[in-house]
């Protein structure tokens, strides 16, 4: 895991803007080597549910709390902040396993 990072998404199978943005979002989790957590909001109970405003929700996360918020489909916003305080998995060091 890279800096103590973690990724936090919330979703929905109906929702069609998560469609689009749950692969981006793997795709960045996996390329900066980062936790995901994937939720899904029909399962979450009220209480949970009452803390998302607007699907998809991507929370990221370090040890001392929430970092950012990103609602809806603004994935550049993460892919920027990610670029900033994560460092890229290096794949040449993948490359034997």
């Amino acid at each position: 895991m890279s800096s103590g990072i973690r990724i936090e998404y919330v979703g929905a199978a109906w929702c069609s803007p998560c469609r689009v943005v749950k692969p981006a979002v793997a795709s960045l989790a996996q390329k900066y080597a980062l936790f995901a957590e994937w939720l899904d909001y029909d399962t979450m109970d009220e209480e949970a549910q009452a803390k998302v405003q607007k699907l998809p929700t991507i929370r990221i996360y370090d040890p001392s709390g929430v970092l950012l918020e990103i609602t809806q489909n603004h994935v550049h916003q993460l892919e920027a902040f990610l670029r900033e305080k994560a460092n890229p998995l290096d794949s040449a060091l993948c490359d034997d396993f």
